[in-house]
């Protein structure tokens, strides 16, 4: 959301709602960044299905404090009224829910939700000047991405404040949440499907988080990777498998606006001058896992992102003094104004106002420094449901989600990322590429990768784009601010 973070010199830069305009609009603070801080979620997607404790889960109305997951299904129906008057229950319904509405972050709500709109779903963005800014225009028609006039959209997964005048599906929790702290308002409603409540993964969750600390302890990497991947993937991967939705076919130029027309029709990549890469959905597919637990741990991941953020960071923070840089689905980076003279491992240390708060609370998230025995240290810092600080550092270039650079003066080791490409080796991409980037300057590299045929494994090196500035996610501004869609 902010691109450019530099030490000293970007000033913290906050978003408002100008309601005589509609829109969002941007402006500078006198604060000025002096570092940049990560925090990572311990295993956040089996700590969602866990349906562990935890205190913040209690705060946020649920006597329990657990996320439960669905179970059986229990009935599925289009009525309406049905449908709302058990939303309007609320945490008093007894069952979990996924609903399909149409609805908003009502206007006088905006302002909160300004600087890191609460709905996190994908949107179809179409790349005209009117969507995604002049700037982000110009930089993709300069790079060949796009041909002026050309009517091309891509999927993206980014933050709104309303469904965009479409329906979308949340789960009872992710829905309770919004209408809790932004008022939601729901316009319409579709299809809603109950389940039972369901515990299972409760063991399983805390017998894996046991081994691999256990495991890291005695330094056995292998076994604790072991065993973060059976719970990353325990979930179900077939929500996350795009085979699953989709099927590809190539075709050439001629036939390319009859598959336009087609109702399956999702997108396109242009391979060669006559030739395109089409994406179609698939009216029917099977799965070998449950698709609802893994809707449910998607969507409560989400849940528990905003809530640490919305519900102790920014209560125990000055906001004007740091600002949301970059995120991902368990990570998320602020540039910071706290004391220039500090170093970049000081965290949030001076930007609380309510120390209190932060000193009562920050254990449920954040690692106790305290705690002396290495094994009590460890257990502690790989709570289930809790996080830890990842990188840090004087400066950062955020060119989208997955895409950045973090440097410190007089260090020669930057951290480096990519989407899609291997940059931590690379030695030309630097840094100083990546703040290239931000002014529509491209990167390309090598990218290898093994390749089985004809009973042979064959090395396959593919020139492709490393780092690009291009990110359409946003409405992009040419100082780095990333305004949301509205």
């Amino acid at each position: 959301m902010h691109r450019g973070n530099l030490k000293g010199v970007t000033k913290i830069n906050k978003f408002s709602y100008d309601p005589k305009n509609k829109c969002y609009t941007h402006h500078d603070t006198e604060n000025i960044v002096s570092h940049v801080a990560g925090v990572d979620f311990n295993s956040l997607y089996p700590s969602c299905y866990s349906s562990a404790f935890h205190e913040f889960i209690r705060r946020m109305g649920y006597d329990e404090g657990r996320f439960y997951m669905p179970g059986r299904v229990l009935e599925e129906f289009h009525d309406d009224k049905k449908a709302l008057e058990i939303i309007r229950r609320g945490k008093d319904y007894e069952n979990l829910y996924v609903v399909e509405v149409e609805g908003y972050v009502p206007e006088y709500m905006l302002n909160k939700a300004a600087n890191f709109p609460p709905i996190i779903r994908n949107y179809t963005v179409e790349f005209t000047p009117e969507r995604i800014g002049q700037f982000m225009y110009n930089n993709m028609l300069s790079n060949g991405v796009i041909k002026d006039g050309q009517k091309k959209s891509e999927k993206k997964l980014t933050n709104l404040s309303s469904t965009m005048g479409t329906m979308m599906s949340f789960s009872n929790y992710y829905l309770q949440w919004l209408i809790d702290e932004f008022d939601f308002k729901i316009s319409a409603v579709g299809l809603m499907t109950v389940f039972d409540k369901y515990t299972g993964f409760k063991s399983f969750v805390t017998t894996m988080m046991r081994e691999r600390v256990e495991a890291t302890l005695k330094d056995d990497p292998g076994r604790a990777l072991t065993r973060k991947i059976m719970m990353n993937g325990s979930y179900g991967y077939d929500i996350k498998n795009d085979e699953n939705f989709t099927t590809l076919k190539y075709v050439n130029e001629d036939k390319l606006l009859a598959v336009h027309m087609k109702a399956d029709f999702r997108g396109e990549l242009k391979i060669t001058d006559d030739c395109y890469q089409v994406t179609e959905a698939k009216k029917f597919f099977g799965c070998d896992t449950p698709i609802h637990e893994g809707y449910f741990t998607l969507d409560v991941a989400k849940v528990w992102y905003l809530n640490f953020i919305y519900n102790f960071l920014y209560k125990a923070c000055d906001t004007n003094k740091m600002h949301f840089a970059e995120g991902d689905t368990d990570s998320m980076y602020f540039a910071i104004a706290g004391d220039m003279n500090a170093g970049n491992k000081q965290g949030f240390n001076h930007v609380i106002t309510d120390k209190k708060f932060w000193d009562e609370n920050v254990g449920y998230f954040l690692p106790d420094e305290t705690i002396i025995d290495k094994k009590e240290r460890m257990i502690n810092a790989k709570k289930i449901l809790g996080a830890c600080f990842e990188h840090s550092g004087d400066n950062m270039i955020c060119l989208g989600p997955k895409c950045y650079t973090i440097w410190s003066t007089g260090k020669s080791d930057p951290t480096k990322k990519s989407k899609g490409y291997s940059v931590s080796k690379n030695a030309s991409i630097t840094p100083e590429a990546y703040r290239n980037a931000l002014n529509g300057q491209n990167y390309s590299a090598m990218n290898g990768s093994l390749m089985f045929m004809r009973g042979d494994m064959h090395r396959v090196n593919v020139m492709k784009t490393a780092i690009s500035g291009i990110h359409t996610k946003m409405i992009c501004k040419p100082n780095g601010a990333c305004l949301p869609f509205l």
